[in-house]
């Protein structure tokens, strides 16, 4: 099995990319390394798969090369939060999940959403996500993905509703002030926390947008995140849609799989089934 190794030292663990490296060799595999930001010298070397070790917003800039190239994508988890190695059945551990990016014969394909800036496989969020990330990213280093639910408590004691208009396939969802607006493509995000249920394999994106209400409602609504329940609930639009027109007010950022996003403007489309992912 020849093996291109991403690795971004700057994820959320300490720098692993050697300890990776030892570990795909010594399950079997060739290995060559290369830079996260030079993957045309990966794809030029011919591999069998991609290995990316990084954290999630990384995963997705890779998959899309992968996809591209018409290679199988291999994840070990190497962020804080790895939520799409989570949604994906990956375990966390780093030889665990070199020996299924080495040795692993199961593969699964799924969706790749774009946003106008760079691609995701998670979610692309505005609204609560953004105040959340940012607070987040303080508190990662002392609590690991803990950060992120800590984050989001924190920016909802002073988080004001964002105005957003948000269509799904050309027909209007929601316009009107929101707490947060969720396009989810495996739907996992924030650490823990899931938009669902969001089929990451069936060409759509599944559209959540929790309106405006009253600040206590937030700790039900974040709750219902950590469950997998808020497209349930009362003041929750949901729907699905092959492309997403997300037009927000204030300063315009999103939250793009972990990674605060500027000038990502609509819209928000989807590539069905284009990642190759090796899964335990």
């Amino acid at each position: 099995m020849r093996i291109a190794l991403l690795a971004n030292p700057g994820s959320g663990r300490s720098d692993t990319s050697g300890e990776v490296l030892a570990a795909l060799r010594r399950h079997g595999a060739t290995v060559e390394a290369f830079p996260v930001d030079e993957p045309d010298r990966a794809t030029e070397w011919g591999p069998d798969r991609i290995v990316v070790a990084s954290g999630d917003g990384t995963v997705a800039k890779v998959a899309a090369i992968a996809a591209e190239a018409g290679v199988p994508l291999a994840v070990v988890p190497s962020g804080t939060a790895n939520d799409f190695a989570r949604s994906m059945g990956i375990p966390r551990d780093l030889d665990a999940a070199a020996r299924i990016a080495a040795t692993g014969r199961r593969t699964r394909r799924v969706d790749l959403g774009h946003t106008t800036a760079r691609p995701f496989l998670n979610a692309a969020a505005a609204g609560l996500s953004v105040p959340a990330l940012r607070r987040a990213s303080g508190l990662k280093p002392l609590l690991g993905p803990l950060g992120y639910p800590a984050g989001a408590i924190l920016a909802a004691l002073r988080a004001r509703p964002l105005q957003l208009t948000v269509s799904c396939d050309g027909r209007e969802l929601f316009a009107g002030p929101a707490w947060q607006a969720i396009v989810a493509n495996t739907g996992a995000f924030g650490g823990g926390s899931d938009a669902g249920p969001a089929n990451p394999a069936d060409g759509l994106l599944d559209v959540i947008v929790i309106a405006a209400g009253p600040r206590w409602r937030l700790a039900l609504h974040g709750l219902d995140l950590r469950r997998g329940r808020i497209a349930d609930r009362p003041g929750v639009r949901r729907a699905r849609a092959e492309r997403v027109e997300l037009v927000r007010g204030g300063e315009g950022l999103l939250n793009v799989d972990g990674d605060l996003v500027r000038g990502a403007g609509p819209p928000i489309t989807v590539q069905a089934r284009v990642v190759e992912v090796v899964v335990a």
